[in-house]
């Protein structure tokens, strides 16, 4: 009967994996370390993704080759700044 009544929790802990999603596993314990698997993955391409964005930060010389100086004209850097698309982590 220690047979029956253990093969009987195996089936309900494999039908209840299945109705959560989850895949069937002898180790009950599974299901939690997947979950905290997935964060762990999220995690990795969220910071992947930083560095990527910081990785493509753009530098500019003010006034480009005029660099910066006393403008002839009034509107030279609003032209020049015009000119440009500054994204975050760009640096002037």
């Amino acid at each position: 009967t220690c047979n029956t009544i253990e093969a009987q929790r195996e089936r309900n802990r494999e039908r209840e994996a299945a109705q959560r999603g989850w895949p069937a596993s002898r180790n009950t314990n599974f299901p939690f370390f997947w979950k905290m698997a997935s964060s762990k993955t999220i995690v990795t391409i969220l910071l992947a993704m930083a560095m990527a964005a910081a990785a493509s930060a753009a530098t500019y010389t003010v006034g480009d080759s005029a660099g910066w100086m006393i403008p002839g004209t009034p509107t030279f850097y609003d032209k020049w700044a015009a000119s440009k698309t500054f994204r975050v982590n760009d640096k002037l």
